[in-house]
Formats: C-alpha cells, sequence, structure tokens
C-alpha cells in the first residue's frame, strides 16, 4: 500500500466528484510542476505516527496523511477511494508542518512504537539499515506542496493504492 497526495484546484475536484472513475488518471497524469504528487512508497503510514504519534485520523492538523471513512469518496471506482483535504485543512497542515524542523520529526523515529502500533510495514521498518532517511525522504517534497497548495488557495487529494 502506498499513499499518494495530489495538489488539487477546486476544479479537479468537482471533476472528481463529477466522475470518480476519473481518480486514477488525475493522480497520475503529467504535470509540469514536479511537486504536483507526493508519494511516500511503504513509509506513509509511519510518517503519519512521527507526525502525529497516533496511527489513525485524529484532530491534528498534521492528520492529513490517514483518512476516515466519513470523509471517503469514490470507492465506486477506485477500491481505496479518496479523501478530499480542504483549503483550510492544506493551510492548518503547513503552518503545523513549517513549525517542525525535519530533524524534530526524524527524531520521533521510533521501530518498537511502530511494531507496538501495527504500523503498516513496521517489520520492515524495524529490521532495514537506513529506514529513517527512507520514511524523511518524502518531506521535502511534501513541504513544497503544501506551501505551494496553501498560498493558492488548493486542495490535496489523498488516496492509497
Amino acid at each position: 500500500m502506498i499513499l499518494y497526495l495530489r495538489r488539487a484546484t477546486s476544479e479537479d475536484v468537482a471533476r472528481l466528484e463529477g466522475d470518480p472513475e476519473e481518480l486514477v488518471p488525475f493522480m497520475f497524469e503529467e504535470e509540469e510542476e514536479s511537486e504536483a504528487v507526493v508519494d511516500f512508497d511503504q513509509a506513509w503510514h509511519a510518517l503519519h505516527f512521527m507526525l502525529c504519534g497516533d496511527i489513525g485520523r485524529t484532530s491534528s492538523p498534521l492528520s492529513v496523511m490517514v483518512g476516515n471513512d466519513e470523509g471517503l469518496k469514490g470507492t465506486e471506482a477506485h477500491f481505496y477511494g479518496y479523501w478530499v483535504i480542504t483549503p483550510d485543512e492544506v493551510r492548518a497542515f503547513d503552518g503545523a508542518l513549517s513549525a517542525l524542523s525535519d530533524e524534530d520529526i526524524a527524531a520521533r523515529y521510533d521501530p518498537d512504537a511502530f511494531a507496538q502500533h501495527n504500523i503498516h510495514g513496521a517489520d520492515f521498518l524495524a529490521d532495514e539499515e537506513g529506514v529513517r532517511p527512507y520514511i524523511m525522504q518524502g518531506v521535502p517534497s511534501l513541504r513544497r506542496m503544501t506551501r505551494a497548495a496553501a498560498e493558492a488557495n488548493d486542495y490535496i487529494i489523498s488516496t492509497i493504492g
């Protein structure tokens, strides 16, 4: 399971609401902007845990990487569906993420907690050398994407594939 986040305009969100089968083409269509899509490979759940201290959706503005069933859309067209992160949520996430340095986030790396909380890929995350950089690899792109989306009053679409 890989988490993908993609910046989206209000027109993009309306397009997906009108035709959920457009999710996959939308998520992976070519963009001039290289930061339009961020994927975290297998590290997404560990990074979410490092940001929020929890495995699921929380009230923290940093909790955008894990959705809940309430906001899940498009499951008829795409098995996992997608979540829409609103411009207000994007700005709150960007502000909270900006308040943390990469070192702050990396210091929250705890493979024992990953195993205890059954984080996706916990076995791999505990056994591999160099896992902390692997988890952190998407953070610079995440910062750039969320900053640009916040400044443009855009949405972010989240899906797991």
